[in-house]
């Protein structure tokens, strides 16, 4: 009786057609894994930048004369709600005397937040978002609240059918002037 060595093309189908079932596999887990990594990373974009926005709104689009500094009466939202002016005292320290007030204002142009340092000044103005685009922004105020909603979208991967949102509100209270 003789030995049979190595293995029959039955086998080596199977044995082929396993091996392709299982890297398929592999191949999908590994698509699907980019795919949600991809998803996050949009969706913790969006985050970072509404938070960076909202706080650029209360602190100033350069870390100095935003809402919170500025004198409660002289905000103003518009009619509309999707801007807000106020002055600032630019001088440091603020001082009652020699008074060197300026009108800034926040306002959304298409997708984008503008601000406006100076709107006695054209062309000075600064675009706080770079990522996502503005889908809506509203401001309203309620004695010495000033409440700024948010809302931005980005496009997810590869899809032309649904975006990422995101929805972020922040009220700013504003100090007493003397």
């Amino acid at each position: 009786m003789r030995r049979k060595n190595g293995f029959t093309i039955t086998e080596m189908i199977m044995a082929l057609l396993a091996g392709t079932v299982l890297i398929g596999g592999i191949l999908a887990v590994y698509i699907m894994s980019i795919r949600s990594w991809r998803e996050g990373s949009i969706d913790a974009g969006l985050e970072r930048t509404a938070g960076l926005v909202m706080e650029k709104l209360a602190r100033g689009a350069n870390g100095r004369f935003g809402l919170r500094e500025a004198d409660i009466g002289t905000v103003q939202v518009s009619a509309d709600g999707t801007s807000v002016t106020y002055m600032v005292d630019k001088q440091d320290p603020p001082t009652p005397w020699n008074s060197d007030d300026v009108t800034c204002r926040y306002y959304k142009s298409g997708t984008r937040i503008f601000y406006d340092p100076n709107t006695a000044v054209s062309g000075d103005e600064q675009v706080l978002t770079r990522f996502g685009d503005v889908e809506q922004l509203t401001f309203s105020l309620s004695g010495d609240v000033l409440t700024a909603n948010l809302v931005m979208t980005a496009k997810a991967p590869r899809t032309e059918r649904y975006k990422l949102g995101l929805r972020m509100q922040t009220n700013i209270f504003f100090r007493k002037r003397r």
